[in-house]
């Protein structure tokens, strides 16, 4: 599942920026409990970069501290050691009997999809008038590997320009912020923000991403729908985006071209959205998508539905190319899927299946991350890298899929139906 925090960024680091975006948005301006994390490692598992990082709490107000509300957003978390939740993942508290004297520190580690550290924030509730044990107040940015996530107060003359056509009342802008190189690729960073137009207070968007065949990674923003829209996180129902407010996110692209967006705000109350508001249009780079995060998906950008075919319950074969890579790519990769059997055991039915991936492009294709619907009962031939979401096996991955060639995989579903399928990843560089 993806953690998201539940209020916005704080433009800055200093404790002068601390403040103003606290007494901004109506949090406490005095923090005791300060965080730090350092890049352990990063390593290929499945198909993919995870990274771990070791981090510190440190209690440096003059009170006992039992608990604590820590936010965490980024990167989609594997594994997270020291930390416990009691609704599912909105905010992180200490273990049971871990107090903080003042002074102590306290340590705690995440392990994560890719190489970019969590925002991490402690700041919660306000510090109570007498000594006794409280809540944490405090804030804290990422670990000194990452630049700190921010609203973004840039000009509109962004790349993504701005529009509040068609009685819309939001406004996005989008400024490019960094680009890196890893494994001989580029990567860049835009930030952007959201601004209410309008009068009244907005805690839903309809949001559109389009030219996003190159996108990989996207913060602050979530989807129900597999990225065919996005709204903001869920935290806007408690914190609307009142007047003149901007709701601030990033996301980051293979390449250096930006993706293309579109906002229209939806009611406060979460019925259906109106309006729209274009914005101008873009051309993504080449080359293959990249595995990001959303929900049970792994990569926002090619999780789009226009893409996927249900195929019939006959065991004729149906067929999708991946929604997020580039037609004119080298590296290219689709898939057919058909029925093989189907029999009943213990009063119920199930149908096996099996799918071909072929690579359609002319580099060799040694990564194809399958997206599925429905939770398979067995499968061999893939590997399973997250929920819903399965990697060609190690012949293919090591070998590599000649262009032309294919790799076929099996699995098992309850009922007749085959499972909807979508490739959302697919990449033609060895992983050491």
């Amino acid at each position: 599942m993806r953690f998201t925090p539940y209020h916005e960024f704080v433009e800055g680091g200093t404790d002068t920026d601390i403040a103003k975006g606290d007494a901004e948005f109506g949090r406490p301006t005095k923090c005791f409990l300060t965080n730090y994390c350092d890049l352990n490692k990063s390593w290929y598992e499945g198909g993919r970069v995870l990274s771990e990082f070791k981090c510190k709490l440190t209690n440096t107000g003059p009170f006992a501290i039992d608990h604590a509300s820590i936010y965490l957003t980024g990167d989609y978390i594997k594994e997270l050691n020291g930390l416990q939740t009691n609704n599912n993942g909105l905010s992180w508290d200490l273990l049971p009997k871990a107090s903080l004297a003042s002074g102590d520190q306290y340590s705690w580690s995440y392990k994560i999809f890719g190489t970019h550290p969590l925002i991490i924030d402690t700041c919660s509730t306000p510090i109570p008038p007498n000594p006794t044990t409280h809540h944490s107040s405090s804030s804290s940015s990422s670990s000194s590997s990452s630049s700190t996530t921010t609203s973004s107060t840039s000009s509109s003359t962004g790349s993504s320009g701005t529009s509040t056509t068609g009685g819309c009342n939001l406004s996005n802008d989008c400024q490019k912020d960094k680009s890196w190189t890893d494994n001989d690729r580029v990567y860049t960073q835009y930030k952007c923000s959201i601004t209410n137009m309008g009068n009244t207070p907005v805690s839903h968007a309809n949001i559109k991403i389009t030219n996003n065949q190159n996108l990989v990674q996207i913060s602050e923003l979530t989807t129900n729908d597999h990225g065919v829209s996005w709204d903001f996180m869920n935290w806007r129902e408690q914190t609307p985006l009142a007047a003149g407010q901007k709701h601030g996110y990033n996301y980051i692209v293979l390449g250096t071209e930006p993706v293309t967006i579109s906002v229209c705000q939806g009611s406060t109350s979460g019925s259906s959205t109106s309006g729209s508001s274009t914005t101008t249009t873009t051309t993504g780079s080449s080359g293959s998508s990249s595995t990001g995060s959303s929900g049970g998906c792994l990569c926002p950008c090619a999780c789009n539905t226009a893409g996927i075919t249900a195929g019939s319950t006959s065991g004729s074969s149906g067929s999708s190319s991946t929604t997020g890579g580039n037609t004119n790519s080298s590296c290219t990769a689709a898939y057919t899927q058909k029925k093989d059997n189907t029999w009943t055991d213990g009063g119920k039915k199930y149908s096996q299946f099996s799918v071909t991936i072929k690579n359609t492009g002319t580099a060799t294709l040694f990564s194809a991350i399958t997206y599925t619907e429905a939770p398979l009962i067995n499968f061999w031939g893939a590997v399973k890298v997250e929920n819903f979401n399965y990697e060609m096996g190690s012949t293919a991955t090591t070998a590599g899929v000649l262009a032309g060639a294919t790799h076929t995989w099996g699995y098992v579903v309850e009922g007749e139906t085959e499972a909807r399928l979508n490739i959302v990843s697919n990449a033609c560089f060895k992983k050491n």
